[in-house]
Protein backbone atom coordinates (compact mmCIF):
# COMPACT_ATOMS: atom_id res chain seq x y z
CA UNK A 1 0.00 0.00 0.00
CA UNK A 2 1.60 3.43 -1.05
CA UNK A 3 -0.27 5.82 0.73
CA UNK A 4 -2.92 4.67 3.83
CA UNK A 5 -5.18 6.48 6.11
CA UNK A 6 -6.71 5.14 8.63
CA UNK A 7 -9.57 6.55 11.22
CA UNK A 8 -10.76 3.75 13.51
CA UNK A 9 -12.88 5.34 15.71
CA UNK A 10 -14.71 6.20 12.37
CA UNK A 11 -14.28 2.89 10.66
CA UNK A 12 -12.95 4.52 7.76
CA UNK A 13 -9.82 3.51 5.45
CA UNK A 14 -8.29 4.99 2.97
CA UNK A 15 -5.86 3.81 0.41
CA UNK A 16 -4.48 5.52 -2.45
CA UNK A 17 -2.29 2.90 -4.77
CA UNK A 18 0.48 4.76 -7.27
CA UNK A 19 1.18 3.11 -10.41
CA UNK A 20 3.91 5.40 -12.77
CA UNK A 21 5.84 2.90 -14.00
CA UNK A 22 3.93 -0.26 -13.64
CA UNK A 23 0.83 -2.48 -13.84
CA UNK A 24 -1.76 -3.40 -11.04
CA UNK A 25 -0.99 -7.57 -10.25
CA UNK A 26 -3.92 -9.55 -10.40
CA UNK A 27 -6.09 -9.57 -7.53
CA UNK A 28 -3.63 -6.58 -5.81
CA UNK A 29 -6.15 -4.20 -4.73
CA UNK A 30 -8.43 -6.42 -2.79
CA UNK A 31 -5.75 -8.37 -1.27
CA UNK A 32 -4.90 -4.57 0.14
CA UNK A 33 -8.99 -4.31 1.69
CA UNK A 34 -8.16 -7.85 2.95
CA UNK A 35 -5.43 -6.94 4.63
CA UNK A 36 -7.39 -4.06 6.16
CA UNK A 37 -10.24 -5.83 7.37
CA UNK A 38 -7.65 -8.17 9.06
CA UNK A 39 -6.51 -5.12 11.03
CA UNK A 40 -9.63 -4.22 11.96
CA UNK A 41 -10.87 -7.63 13.17
CA UNK A 42 -7.30 -7.89 14.89
CA UNK A 43 -7.78 -4.83 16.62
CA UNK A 44 -11.59 -4.97 18.13
CA UNK A 45 -13.82 -7.86 17.63
CA UNK A 46 -16.71 -5.76 16.97
CA UNK A 47 -15.61 -5.35 13.26
CA UNK A 48 -16.42 -8.83 12.60
CA UNK A 49 -17.87 -8.11 8.77
CA UNK A 50 -16.61 -6.47 5.63
CA UNK A 51 -19.04 -4.37 6.20
CA UNK A 52 -18.02 -3.04 9.19
CA UNK A 53 -15.51 -0.66 7.81
CA UNK A 54 -15.58 1.74 4.94
CA UNK A 55 -12.85 1.35 2.91
CA UNK A 56 -12.48 3.54 0.02
CA UNK A 57 -9.03 4.00 -2.33
CA UNK A 58 -8.39 5.89 -5.18
CA UNK A 59 -6.00 3.78 -7.90
CA UNK A 60 -3.35 6.96 -9.31
CA UNK A 61 -1.97 5.89 -12.82
CA UNK A 62 -0.14 7.61 -15.64
CA UNK A 63 -1.50 5.28 -17.75
CA UNK A 64 -5.33 4.66 -19.23
CA UNK A 65 -5.66 1.74 -16.54
CA UNK A 66 -8.53 0.70 -14.92
CA UNK A 67 -8.68 -0.90 -11.15
CA UNK A 68 -9.58 -4.13 -11.02
CA UNK A 69 -11.75 -3.77 -7.44
CA UNK A 70 -13.92 -1.01 -8.11
CA UNK A 71 -13.83 0.08 -4.25
CA UNK A 72 -10.87 1.87 -5.71
CA UNK A 73 -11.64 4.88 -8.41
CA UNK A 74 -9.24 5.56 -11.05
CA UNK A 75 -7.45 9.09 -11.28
CA UNK A 76 -4.42 9.76 -13.85
CA UNK A 77 -1.74 11.89 -13.34
CA UNK A 78 -2.67 13.94 -15.99
CA UNK A 79 -5.60 15.21 -13.82
CA UNK A 80 -3.61 15.90 -10.87
CA UNK A 81 -1.17 17.89 -12.99
CA UNK A 82 -4.59 20.08 -14.02
CA UNK A 83 -5.36 20.61 -10.56
CA UNK A 84 -2.10 21.47 -9.23
CA UNK A 85 -1.61 24.21 -12.52
CA UNK A 86 -5.01 25.62 -11.12
CA UNK A 87 -4.54 25.48 -7.16
CA UNK A 88 -1.18 26.92 -7.37
CA UNK A 89 -2.51 29.59 -9.86
CA UNK A 90 -5.00 30.15 -7.52
CA UNK A 91 -4.09 29.38 -4.39
CA UNK A 92 -0.67 29.29 -3.69
CA UNK A 93 -0.78 32.89 -1.62
CA UNK A 94 -2.60 30.73 0.88
CA UNK A 95 0.48 28.40 1.23
CA UNK A 96 3.99 28.47 3.03
CA UNK A 97 6.74 28.88 1.00
CA UNK A 98 7.54 25.66 1.85
CA UNK A 99 4.65 23.91 0.61
CA UNK A 100 4.20 26.06 -2.39
CA UNK A 101 7.63 25.12 -3.27
CA UNK A 102 7.41 21.66 -2.81
CA UNK A 103 4.23 21.47 -4.85
CA UNK A 104 5.74 23.42 -7.65
CA UNK A 105 8.85 20.81 -7.97
CA UNK A 106 6.00 17.77 -7.43
CA UNK A 107 4.32 19.38 -10.44
CA UNK A 108 7.31 19.70 -12.53
CA UNK A 109 7.74 15.95 -12.10
CA UNK A 110 4.65 15.07 -13.05
CA UNK A 111 4.36 17.10 -16.13
CA UNK A 112 7.79 15.24 -17.60
CA UNK A 113 6.09 11.76 -16.57
CA UNK A 114 2.70 12.85 -18.67
CA UNK A 115 4.33 14.89 -21.02
CA UNK A 116 2.64 18.10 -19.78
CA UNK A 117 6.07 19.62 -19.25
CA UNK A 118 5.76 22.67 -21.54
CA UNK A 119 9.86 23.34 -20.59
CA UNK A 120 10.02 19.92 -22.14
CA UNK A 121 8.21 20.79 -25.13
CA UNK A 122 10.46 23.78 -26.02
CA UNK A 123 13.69 21.79 -25.44
CA UNK A 124 11.89 18.70 -27.70
CA UNK A 125 10.89 21.79 -30.29
CA UNK A 126 14.99 23.42 -30.03
CA UNK A 127 16.00 19.90 -30.73
CA UNK A 128 14.40 18.94 -33.70
CA UNK A 129 14.76 22.32 -34.92
CA UNK A 130 18.77 22.07 -33.98
CA UNK A 131 18.57 18.98 -35.83
CA UNK A 132 16.74 20.66 -39.29
CA UNK A 133 19.43 23.18 -38.89
CA UNK A 134 22.39 21.02 -38.72
CA UNK A 135 21.37 18.04 -40.06
CA UNK A 136 24.33 16.79 -42.07
CA UNK A 137 26.88 17.31 -38.50
CA UNK A 138 24.16 15.61 -36.26
CA UNK A 139 24.19 12.78 -38.75
CA UNK A 140 27.75 12.78 -38.96
CA UNK A 141 27.97 12.18 -35.47
CA UNK A 142 25.37 9.58 -34.89
CA UNK A 143 27.54 7.25 -37.66
CA UNK A 144 30.70 7.85 -36.43
CA UNK A 145 30.32 8.90 -32.82
CA UNK A 146 29.21 5.59 -31.15
CA UNK A 147 32.51 4.69 -30.20
CA UNK A 148 34.22 8.14 -30.33
CA UNK A 149 35.31 8.01 -26.57
CA UNK A 150 37.48 5.17 -27.07
CA UNK A 151 38.37 6.58 -30.09
CA UNK A 152 39.15 9.66 -28.40
CA UNK A 153 41.41 7.83 -25.59
CA UNK A 154 43.35 6.39 -28.34
CA UNK A 155 44.20 9.16 -30.73
CA UNK A 156 45.46 10.89 -27.56
CA UNK A 157 47.83 7.65 -26.93
CA UNK A 158 48.52 7.42 -30.69
CA UNK A 159 48.21 10.36 -32.53
CA UNK A 160 45.65 12.23 -34.41
CA UNK A 161 46.33 9.75 -37.49
CA UNK A 162 48.48 7.15 -36.49
CA UNK A 163 49.66 4.42 -38.56
CA UNK A 164 50.36 0.49 -38.74
CA UNK A 165 53.11 -0.12 -36.62
CA UNK A 166 53.67 2.97 -34.82
CA UNK A 167 54.86 2.69 -31.34
CA UNK A 168 53.44 4.31 -27.80
CA UNK A 169 54.72 3.80 -24.10
CA UNK A 170 52.71 3.55 -21.80
CA UNK A 171 53.99 3.13 -17.93
CA UNK A 172 57.16 1.46 -19.11
CA UNK A 173 54.86 -0.93 -21.45
CA UNK A 174 55.62 -0.41 -25.13
CA UNK A 175 52.53 -0.52 -27.82
CA UNK A 176 52.40 -1.03 -31.47
CA UNK A 177 49.15 0.49 -33.45
CA UNK A 178 48.16 -1.86 -35.65
CA UNK A 179 44.11 -0.35 -36.03
CA UNK A 180 41.05 0.82 -34.49
CA UNK A 181 37.68 -0.31 -34.76
CA UNK A 182 34.70 1.06 -32.46
CA UNK A 183 35.89 -1.21 -29.20
CA UNK A 184 39.32 -2.33 -29.84
CA UNK A 185 43.27 -1.30 -30.74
Amino acid sequence: IDIFILSPQNRWAFVIENKVRSTQRAGQLLKYRNRIMELFRAQDSSYETATAIDISGIFLTLKEEWPEDIEYTSIRYEKICHFLQLYLAQEAHLLSPEVATFLAHYLEILEDLTGMSKKRSEMENLARQLYRDHKRVLDFIIEHGSGSDFALAVHRLFGENPHRGEITNIAGHNFVYSSLSKSVV
